[in-house]
């Protein structure tokens, strides 16, 4: 797979030293170079979307003045336009060995090799401000074919979308001047080595140049594209140069496949610190550079001559003379070109040589310092065997128990030591590090102290400034003085014009009274108005008075009502009695239900204590059951006695809607309704109270109960977890004893190979002194009284483990128990929750059947009413019949002749009187029940209306026979 190569022209006013013949083709000096796409002055946003879509990596490459700073110019704004965050990483690199972070403050850092760059740098959001810093930051200088040709190398990688784009701008290649010192002599050795690396075909050798580094072994090489950036109008050795050495060669070019590196493994559990790998000995391996001889000249003598003449093997006239041909110029330039490109790398050989130097010094630093830590630590590793070995001799002779112990406590005390000592090291490199950042931040907080030394100087500026603008502040507050002065004459001016208005509300205000004395006046006239209507009213109190004549005949009944109001309000009061019975109760089953919560909390608060305290609160706890249940059926009981008023109460009420029949013919059998109504109403009104408020306490002992569930999956949680602990404490434990077994068959495995051991040695060591096997043997007896103390110890250990465990079987037992008694507890209390809702659907029941009854009370009186508006009209026809009467008295019969009705009784007594049964039949009727009264009301109407022709037709009888008379 080859690596694509891209062409940008920048375009001139001169004439072109190259032409583009084809749309991927270019001809220079009659020869034709190819290149994968080939772009003219500004790329557009379809190009960048095409090279910058995936994640990739561009190299722009050229000579100076070509336009690569422009193209990532363009890249990043592109970037930037787009949606979405990108985050960027910027380094430069104008050196062989580090590289500056632009981003962290151009702060330089040394490449590591065996971290990429992505961990070494630092990242920041895409922005214009951070874009103008990246460039305003790199390293540039004014040469004679650019006036800011940039002197280093920039790498930017870009961040967005799960993509990475790295753009690297290469510094651009110029000739070789050696009396110039702006020529760039490190640019022309980046590009050389990268291609001798792309001629080479390979990208696993590792080059001495760190940006070839970067390029080929960073970065993916599937996903690179190198753009090759020339002006028309250019150089024409530089672009000759260019052409040759990057298109002819990344055209043969062809990436290989990436190779399975195999690290060593890390595992350094028993290697100590000095021999672990580092970073370095991680990272590739570099060439093996050639050791430098010293050669030694002869000494010079008397008798050598200064200057060896060649000795003439053969005589001037057998050797033929041989004439060189003329080279051409273009040999020559090339000849040139390949010298000055040796110079130029004998120049970096001999920069790599005095590194070499440098580092080949380092490493003897560090290897000297190794041997002494070796040394070290091998004299104090012989010192602690020489005393292991002392202890285990002496301890052979006691047995294997003792050596037990011993050697179990070297071991131990052996691995701390080492494991502080590897602390120690580890803190003395936290160390240095610590004094590296401290130099650092010491570096920033300089920059920062002049930074703020040119804040102090610019904010001096700002005094100065704000001291000018005082000046003419000062200038302003003398002028409002002056407006000041004018705007007082203009209060005075306007406090003159308040008080022309003051006088003009005086004036107003007399007038106002004027109006007040009319309205008065008005007032007296309404009042004589008023004693008017009350004389009036005091007639109306007169007719009022002849109406209660016709009441006298209803007292009867009345009677009959006030006794049986009295019998309804007995058993009202039976009513009221048993509602304070019940709500006694109620109150007592709320006490009750305080109590029960109350116990319940003491029982939640000593279950943790004891479990005897629980089943005394169990019991307590279904004797309240008990009693709750025994109320509740008392509560039943009570509710089938109501149910027996209820039906008493209908039946009065089917009795007092009879009574309120008969008694509509009188006003103030409504008005006694009334009140019984307004009665009824507020005693609804306290049971509706009275029923929200047990709803109030059954959502309190619903809050109640579900805090009681919470509380209880709480504790429930807590020992599930204390249980969880314990169990893992167990498995810690187990595995604990298995390995404290392991470890004890392996020491006494250990000790019986050391017996076996010394034993040998004994015998051949049988030449020791009685004073050495004394000391000896005193050692030994306090070895044995020691392992006798430790085995004691171990014994304890045993045997307290094996109580912690027996009393976390118990805990477990308990917990279980008391996990019984839990779901017992929530079990009653839902049955007490269920009965609770019971309860409260019956009171709402029997509301509302209390509000059907009042709605049924509300249509009697509104029969009632109309019962009244039947009988004023009954005697608007009453009077009328009278009126009658009156004006057939006034006519004169001829003879004494009998009238056809009795003006005292108002019934006809002729052939034209009335049905007197049916009339019976109709007052029976209205006494019977209203409904019939409403219905028979068509009747009335209609009878009257035959009562008054009757009437017609009989004056009209009395008036003819006075005409025939006459």
């Amino acid at each position: 797979m080859t690596i694509p190569l891209l062409l940008k022209i920048k375009q001139g006013q001169l004439l072109p030293l190259f032409v583009k013949s084809s749309d991927t083709n270019v001809q220079f000096q009659n020869k034709e170079y190819k290149f994968a796409a080939i772009y003219e002055n500004d790329i557009s946003e379809s190009i960048l979307d095409r090279l910058t879509g995936q994640s990739c990596a561009l190299v722009l490459m050229g000579p100076t003045g070509s336009g690569k700073t422009t193209t990532l110019r363009s890249i990043l704004d592109h970037q930037m336009n787009k949606d979405g965050e990108t985050y960027f990483t910027a380094c430069e690199v104008s050196e062989n060995r580090s590289f500056a972070d632009i981003v962290d403050n151009c702060k330089r850092k040394r490449y590591v090799s065996s971290l990429p760059m992505d961990k070494q740098l630092k990242k920041t959001k895409l922005a214009q401000s951070a874009m103008e810093k990246v460039f305003s930051e790199r390293k540039t200088s004014s040469t004679v074919s650019n006036a800011t040709s940039s002197r280093s190398c920039l790498i930017v990688t870009l961040y967005n979308d799960k993509k990475t784009v790295t753009i690297v701008d290469m510094m651009g290649n110029e000739k070789y001047d050696a009396a110039n010192s702006t020529s760039n002599v490190f640019a022309n050795s980046n590009v050389s080595s990268i291609t001798q690396l792309l001629l080479t075909r390979t990208t696993r050798t590792r080059s001495s140049n760190l940006v070839t580094n970067l390029i080929f072994q960073k970065l993916s090489l599937s996903k690179m594209k190198f753009i090759l950036h020339l002006d028309e109008c250019g150089n024409a050795e530089l672009i000759k140069s260019s052409l040759c050495n990057i298109v002819d060669v990344v055209k043969d070019f062809r990436v290989e496949p990436p190779r399975s590196v195999v690290r060593p493994s890390l595992s350094t559990k028993y290697v100590p610190s000095y021999a672990r790998p580092t970073v370095s000995s991680l990272s590739p391996r570099k060439k093996s550079v050639a050791k430098s001889i010293r050669i030694t000249k002869p000494k010079l003598n008397v008798f050598t001559p200064l200057i060896k003449r060649p000795s003439l093997a053969r005589s001037v006239t057998e050797t033929p003379c041989v004439r060189k041909k003329p080279m051409n110029r273009t040999m020559e330039n090339l000849y040139q070109v390949e010298l000055k490109s040796l110079k130029e790398q004998n120049a970096q050989l001999a920069q790599k040589n005095m590194e070499l130097s440098s580092l080949a010094y380092e490493a003897k630093e560090t290897t000297a310092k190794n041997i002494s830590e070796l040394k070290e630590h091998l004299s104090a590793f012989r010192a602690q065997e020489l005393l292991s070995l002392k202890e285990s001799l002496a301890g052979v002779k006691n047995g294997f128990l003792a050596l037990e112990s011993d050697h179990s406590s070297m071991v131990a005390e052996m691995l701390s030591k080492e494991r502080e000592i590897d602390t120690l090291k580890a803190s003395k490199v936290e160390a240095e590090d610590r004094i590296q950042k401290l130099k650092e931040i010491q570096s920033a907080n300089q920059s920062e102290i002049e930074h703020s030394k040119q804040e102090t100087a610019t904010l001096q500026g700002n005094i100065e400034q704000l001291e000018k603008e005082i000046s003419t502040l000062k200038v302003q507050v003398d002028d409002f003085h002056k407006r000041i002065g004018s705007l007082t004459e203009d209060v005075s001016t306007r406090d003159e014009s308040i008080k022309s208005l003051e006088r003009d509300m005086e004036s107003r205000q007399k007038k106002i009274t004027e109006f007040e004395h009319s309205i008065a006046i008005h007032r007296d006239e309404i009042e004589s108005l008023e004693s008017t209507i009350t004389s009036l009213n005091e007639e109306l109190e007169k007719l009022n008075l002849t109406s209660e004549s016709m009441k006298k005949q209803v007292d009867a009944l009345e009677d009959q009502l006030a006794t049986l109001k009295n019998q309804i309000a007995s058993f009202e009061g039976q009513m009221s009695s048993e509602k304070e019975q019940i709500s006694l109760q109620e109150q007592k089953i709320s006490s009750l239900q305080a109590e029960l919560l109350q116990k319940e909390q003491t029982l939640k608060d000593s279950v943790a204590e004891k479990q005897k305290l629980q089943e005394l609160h169990q019991e307590e706890l279904d004797k309240n059951i008990q009693e709750s249940q025994i109320l509740q059926q008392q509560l039943e009981l009570q509710s089938t006695a109501l149910d027996k008023l209820q039906n008493a109460f209908q039946q009065q009420k089917s009795q007092i809607e009879i009574l309120e029949s008969e008694n509509s013919k009188t006003s103030t059998e409504n008005s006694e309704a009334k009140i019984s109504l307004q009665a009824k109403e507020e005693a609804l009104t306290i049971l509706t109270s009275e029923n929200a408020d047990l709803q109030e306490k059954l959502n309190t002992q619903t809050r109640r109960i579900e805090a009681a569930d919470a509380q209880y999956k709480k504790d429930r949680d807590v020992h599930s977890s204390k249980l969880q602990s314990t169990q893992k404490n167990l498995e810690k434990i187990i595995a604990e004893k298995e390995e404290l077994t392991k470890k004890h068959n392996d020491l006494i495995s250990y000790n019986k190979y050391i017996v076996e051991k010394y034993s040998s040695a004994l015998d051949k060591n049988d030449v020791l002194n009685k004073e050495e096997q004394g000391k000896f043997e005193s050692t030994i007896k306090e070895l044995q009284a020691k392992l006798k103390s430790q085995e004691d110890e171990h014994k304890k250990i045993v045997h307290d483990l094996t109580v912690q465990v027996e009393s976390q079987e118990m805990e477990m037992s308990e917990l279980e128990k008391y996990k019984a008694k839990c779901t017992n507890l929530e079990n009653t209390a839902r049955a007490v929750r269920d009965e609770s809702i019971e309860q409260i659907a019956f009171y709402e029941t029997e509301i509302a059947q209390l509000m059907s009854e009042i709605d049924s009370f509300r249509s009697l009186e509104v029969t009632n009413g109309q019962l009244q508006a039947e009988l004023d009209s009954f005697r608007h026809v009453k009077l009328s019949n009278l009126e009658l009467t009156n004006t057939v008295d006034r006519f004169k019969t001829p003879s004494p002749q009998k009238l056809p009705f009795n003006p005292s009784s108002d019934i006809f007594e002729d052939d034209h009187q009335p049905n007197k049964d049916y009339l019976k039949a109709l007052k029976q009727s209205m006494k019977s029940s209203p409904k019939n009264v409403l219905r028979d009301s068509n009747t009335l109407s209609s009878e009257k209306k035959k009562l008054k022709r009757k009437a017609l037709s009989y004056i009209s009888s009395v008036k003819s026979p006075k005409v025939v008379s006459r």
